[in-house]
């Protein structure tokens, strides 16, 4: 009997390397239906229901076989793989760490555990078991494929940790044993964009592109990074790929029906929708009347954030604004807001003489013969880069030790709270508390003669009212801000400073500190 049982598992083994589910399945069962508890026949139909989806029962499977055989630390490892797809991490971890206990040179169940730490935001914990399972796997090393893998997990881990040398020299160790190995390939140009280097950028997206040609996440990375190199016309082609990604941006639900392409429609109503950020919308904003008369609507509808309806009903060719969440109204067509840019050519709106595009009263404030000067030092939790984009209130304002301006707060949110904490509140007057929607902002920047700030709405609003704005810029920052130089073409009034090395706001901060001091007026 026992060697029919095992002449029927390894039959049923075999099937299921073969990819013959359904026969392995029926070899499995039958064995448990002469012994229900066949570890090995648990383990294995565990794995396979696994492989199909049915996660319930393979991880019931497993455990049946984890308590008929609890120092078997394969199965531990397979019931932890199963946890990981039924979206239960915490549980997931804890059985690969028991088979790490029963065999602490497993490669796989580090791999494993390394990978479920990550997926868990624990990025020294899955650095240090992803370098155990490249330790203790040297099978591995002849097999070129399941390493690059491995080497493309640790460089994952390694980018979140933001050690992008360590990240970029297990991508390039990894495509070396497999250059088809195109997740190792994209992040190759991901890390060389987060470093600087866009040439080695877009080098890297090209190879990926030739693995494949119609990959919606390179394709779209590309399109940022030609954007950020100033190749505009190339990086506009895809930009529309944002609506086809999992993504990370605060996109609105598109509605159903015709999209505008750049074609006339006399007399018709266009409905435009704002996307993305804050900022977003009010840069591009400035398209609105070029597309009016392009399409040569008899009706502009804009559909954008509550909080910039107030500002943005001023706008030129707009007849009506409403926030996103109104109820739908009829149109002949839409177009998201940054569609308008590659439809009616970026220089339609960009060079000099586009602004003000926006106006504002000013809020009334005590007179005073000193220069005032509005700051932001945080940008909102929606963007994707809030950490590397933002910095503290103390560190903006060490730049005015020596400036003899008035200082106002521009800031909403939480960092507000930084004004008291850092005991700025009988220095810095907080204007931010009163801000309800940002005709409320608008009107203060109006008032200011110089707004100093992050890369947040605010700097844009300053920027589109035409006031003079400084912008502090990360050292690969948006793609709209390039990466060099002191001057942008979307706003003529406003002047950059850039981190002069990833993560260190110093240069930039002193760069500022001097112009204050060389500025003889600010208005």
């Amino acid at each position: 009997m026992n060697d029919d049982i095992e002449r029927r598992l390894a039959d049923g083994q075999s099937r299921h390397r073969a990819g013959d589910l359904a026969a392995a399945e029926a070899c499995y069962r039958a064995i448990l239906a002469v012994d229900p508890d066949h570890t090995d026949a648990l383990s294995s139909l565990g794995v396979l229901l696994r492989g199909l989806g049915r996660l319930d029962d393979a991880i019931a499977t497993l455990r049946q076989a984890a308590g008929l055989a609890p120092d078997n630390a394969a199965i531990h490892n397979n019931l932890g793989n199963a946890l990981i797809a039924a979206g239960v991490p915490a549980e997931a971890i804890a059985a690969y760490r028991r088979a790490l206990d029963l065999a602490p040179d497993y490669a796989e169940a580090h791999a494993n555990l390394g990978r479920a730490l990550a997926a868990n935001d624990d990025s020294a914990g899955a650095i240090a078991c992803l370098e155990q399972a490249y330790k203790f796997e040297p099978r591995l090393h002849g097999v070129t494929a399941d390493l690059a893998r491995l080497l493309n997990d640790l460089g994952n881990s390694l980018f979140t940790a933001d050690d992008l040398a360590g990240a970029s020299g297990c991508y390039q160790r990894a495509v070396a044993l497999d250059s088809t190995l195109l997740a190792a390939v994209h992040n190759l140009g991901n890390t060389a964009r987060a470093r600087g280097d866009v040439a080695a950028a877009l080098d890297a997206y090209d190879q990926a592109l030739r693995i494949d040609d119609a990959h919606i996440e390179v394709r779209w990375n590309r399109s940022l990074t030609l954007l950020l190199a100033g190749r505009e016309a190339e990086g506009w082609a895809d930009y529309g790929l944002r609506w086809q990604r999992a993504h990370d941006l605060p996109l609105p639900a598109l509605p159903t029906g015709r999209r505008w392409s750049g074609e006339a429609m006399p007399g018709a109503t266009l409905e435009i929708l704002d996307e993305q950020g804050l900022g977003d919308a009010i840069q591009f904003a400035r398209y609105i009347p070029a597309a009016r008369r392009q399409a040569r609507a008899g009706h502009v509808r804009l559909r954008c954030q509550a909080s910039l309806v107030p500002l943005l009903g001023g706008i030129d060719g707009v007849d009506e604004v409403v926030p996103r969440e109104a109820p739908a109204q009829a149109f002949d067509a839409f177009a998201p807001i940054l569609d308008l840019p590659p439809i009616l050519g970026t220089e339609t709106a960009r060079g000099d003489g586009c602004t003000p595009y926006l106006a504002a009263s000013r809020v009334s404030l005590p007179a005073t013969q000193r220069p005032r000067v509005g700051l932001v030092w945080a940008g909102g939790d929606l963007h994707a880069h809030q950490c590397s984009r933002s910095l503290s209130l103390e560190a903006l304002a060490r730049a005015f030790d020596l400036a003899d301006v008035e200082l106002y707060a521009l800031q909403v949110g939480p960092a507000r709270a930084e004004i008291a904490a850092a005991g700025f509140a009988g220095r810095i007057t907080d204007l931010g508390k009163d801000f309800t929607d940002f005709a409320d902002t608008a009107r203060a920047v109006a008032a200011m003669d110089l707004v100093v700030g992050v890369d947040t709405a605010v700097v844009h609003l300053a920027g589109a009212l035409a006031r003079p704005v400084w912008t502090l810029l990360a050292f690969v920052p948006d793609w709209r801000w390039g990466m060099i130089g002191n001057e942008t073409p979307w706003y003529p009034t406003m002047r950059l400073f850039r981190q002069t090395s990833r993560g260190d706001w110093q240069g930039g901060l002193a760069a500022l500190a001097d112009a204050l001091t060389g500025e003889t007026r600010l208005n």
